[in-house]
C-alpha cells in the first residue's frame, strides 16, 4: 500500500440494497434488486431527494452486469444499514467525487447524514410470499403496510 493510500482521505455514507423481489411489470418476470444493483450491494450515498414516501437519491455502487462503479437513482425504502465508512484510497475518493457521492471531512457530519437517511426503509410496502419478501409499492404514514 502506498503512502497516499494509508492516510484517511474522507468519510462516506454507505448502505445496502435490501433483498426483495419486485412485482412483475408487463413482462411477467419477477425481478430482484434494481436494474443497476443486485440485492445486498453496498452503495455509497450521493445527493438525496426528500419527499416521503418516494424519497430517493443517487447511489454509487458496483453494477450488477459490468462490475464497475455506477451512479443510479435508488428509492430510499430499498436501502438499509446506513453507516459511515472511512475512505483511505485516493483513487476511490476521486472516483466517488467524480460520480458526486456525498463525502465528508468530519465523521460526525457523516454520521448525522447516515442517521437522517436511516429510517427510510420503513416506507416499503412488502408482502411475505412463501418466505420471500415481494416489493409492492411505496407507502407512507397515511397508508401503512398491510
Amino acid at each position: 500500500m502506498s503512502g497516499s493510500e494509508s492516510e484517511l482521505v474522507a468519510f462516506a455514507v454507505v448502505a445496502n440494497l435490501i433483498d426483495v423481489e419486485r412485482v412483475p411489470d408487463g413482462d411477467g418476470v419477477v425481478h430482484r434488486g434494481t436494474k443497476a444493483f443486485s440485492p445486498g450491494t453496498k452503495v455509497y450515498m450521493g445527493q438525496w431527494f426528500w419527499g416521503a414516501p418516494e424519497a430517493g437519491g443517487y447511489a454509487i455502487g458496483r453494477n450488477r452486469v459490468s462490475g464497475r462503479l455506477t451512479k443510479a437513482v435508488v428509492p430510499g425504502f430499498l436501502l438499509n444499514n446506513f453507516r459511515t465508512k472511512s475512505i483511505y484510497s485516493t483513487t476511490l475518493h476521486a472516483t466517488l467525487d467524480e460520480r458526486e457521492a456525498e463525502l465528508f471531512e468530519n465523521k460526525d457530519a457523516a454520521q448525522d447524514y447516515a442517521k437522517s437517511l436511516g429510517g427510510l426503509s420503513k416506507y416499503a410496502r412488502t408482502v411475505n410470499h412463501g418466505g420471500r419478501l415481494i416489493y409492492i409499492d411505496a407507502c407512507d404514514d397515511n397508508h401503512p403496510r398491510p
